[in-house]
């Protein structure tokens, strides 16, 4: 009686409430059992699956259909290699997931809160080029390398660096004496009062230098940054041009780069940099002493003006080959050619009657010619592929072509178009020209280099330019999914960290 009628009993002895329940039990118990079945269903199939998955696998192996069939098991491996991580933490007793990530291999890359010093490039690059040139015998002979600089874009914030007690995303330009660590409550509100008369300013991008070795092996083939530092974009050449004789100054005095002849600066060709580098390569003519002058001295019209240790000033090919040159046909005015006008229009017009022979289309024409978009380089090179193509000039073979011929006729044909007829900036704008002659005569001494140095080394013009350094902004841009922002503190630790992915591809090149 406590507990009620017995569910087994008969449905006459049940009142209606425990009709109600027994109803409401019945179907609970029949949705339940639904859902098991459901479930051990779903789970056959992923059994099934898996095994049909994994007998493929087998006889893939076994037929060898697959050549690279051990590239993509080590991709897969790649990919679920946190959950074996954890795994065998759980199992083996190995380090957990989060252990192996604090561990780097590669110091953290500190970036300055002003200027840096010689000691800051000096400690950095021991950290960047401590561990990979540790026990290997690359100074045997002189090895060339080249200097990067660049800007990144970074947010607009202010972060404490607990490892150095610095207060990173201020401006190096108008930091001044301003105490640059927080040492106290006092520093906090002086930083805060500063912010606000606009006497320190936000760093809105960072300066980011990086050495790059020229060699065949990738693991020394790729950027390392040496310094990142913030601005405001305020900064004058001659300030630049400290911070960039800083960087070669800190080079030269760090230990672990004795036997490395830095060869040429290479930047992306921004009018502040392009100042500061003239002048900096522009202060004395090559000396006939010089190992490299019995490859050079004897070309009538080339320019010999050089800086110390005969160093040059090396232009991004893609900056200013492709995507300036490519602006510069777009502008409103067009080119002057040998007194011709040659406009957007013009070669539009052009492609228009060679559009079935090229497979054009009216939309692809328009999107080539969208002066508005400056940035986007796969049509820059769309377009002057088409431009190639629609003058039918042949395709050089490099194999046998002669690269410092080719440069050497561009850099003629490009003095010729300058000055006819007082064209200049009507032709070309006048930096462009420049930057033109300034990558070419680069290219000429670096060649020499080579040939003095390490004649029987293999060089590579692609070598040139900001290209690493460029590529290591894209891990950065790409480390962290959705995230493509950083600030000045994250942008150093992803700098640090894109050096560790480098090593790790060019040491397991199955996962490019």
């Amino acid at each position: 009686m406590d507990s009620g009628i017995h569910p087994n009993t008969k449905w006459t002895y049940h009142g209606t409430g425990g009709l109600l329940d027994l109803l409401q039990q019945k179907d609970q118990h029949q949705r339940n059992t639904i859902l098991l079945h459901l479930n051990q269903t779903h789970h056959l199939v992923h059994i099934e699956g898996v095994l049909s998955t994994h007998k493929s696998i087998l006889r893939a192996i076994a037929s060898r259909r697959l050549p690279n069939i051990d590239q993509a098991l080590r991709v897969a491996m790649h990919q679920g290699m946190s959950a074996m991580l954890d795994f065998a933490h759980l199992a083996l007793g190995l380090p957990a997931t989060l252990t192996v990530r604090a561990i780097a291999a590669v110091p953290l890359l500190q970036a300055s809160p002003a200027t840096p010093s010689i000691e800051d490039i000096v400690q950095s690059v021991d950290m960047a080029f401590g561990p990979l040139l540790h026990g290997v015998a690359v100074i045997r002979r002189p090895v060339h390398g080249t200097v990067g600089v660049d800007e990144i874009a970074t947010e607009e914030c202010l972060w404490w660096n607990d490892a150095t007690n610095h207060v990173l995303g201020i401006c190096r330009e108008h930091i001044g004496e301003w105490v640059r660590t927080i040492d106290s409550y006092e520093d906090v509100e002086v930083l805060v009062e500063e912010m606000k008369r606009k006497v320190i300013h936000h760093a809105v991008e960072a300066t980011v230098c990086a050495v790059t070795l020229l060699s065949l092996d990738t693991r020394l083939g790729s950027a390392r940054p040496i310094a990142v530092s913030g601005t405001c974009k305020a900064e004058k050449a001659p300030e630049h041009r400290k911070l960039l004789q800083t960087m070669l100054d800190g080079i030269a005095a760090a230990k672990v780069l004795q036997g490395i002849c830095i060869v040429c600066y290479a930047s992306d060709g921004t009018s502040m940099c392009h100042k500061a580098l003239c002048d900096m390569t522009t202060k004395r003519l090559l000396h006939r002493e010089s190992n490299i002058f019995p490859y050079l001295g004897h070309l009538p019209l080339l320019n010999l003006w050089v800086g110390d240790d005969d160093l040059t000033v090396d232009k991004d090919y893609k900056h200013v080959a492709f995507k300036r040159v490519h602006n510069a046909v777009l502008r409103a005015d067009g080119i002057n050619v040998l007194g011709m006008l040659l406009t957007s229009e013009i070669l539009c017009t052009h492609l228009q009657d060679e559009s079935q022979i090229l497979d054009l289309k009216e939309p692809t024409l328009t999107t080539l010619f969208n002066v508005a978009d400056k940035q986007d380089v796969n049509r820059v090179y769309r377009l002057a592929f088409l431009i190639w193509e629609l003058w039918c000039v042949p395709i050089p073979n490099h194999r046998e072509a002669t690269y410092l011929l080719r440069l050497s006729a561009a850099a003629h044909m490009l003095l010729a178009l300058y000055f006819h007829e007082g064209a200049k900036s009507r032709f070309l704008p006048n930096p462009l020209f420049i930057d033109i002659m300034l990558m070419i005569k680069n290219a000429y001494f670096c060649v020499a280099k080579a040939k003095a140095d390490n004649p029987r080394s293999a060089w590579f013009l692609i070598w040139m330019g900001t290209n690493s350094l460029e590529s290591i902004f894209g891990v950065v841009r790409t480390m962290v999914g959705n995230d493509l922002n950083t600030d000045m503190l994250q942008l150093a630790q992803r700098l640090s960290h894109s050096v560790e992915v480098t090593n790790v591809f060019a040491e397991y090149k199955v996962l490019e």
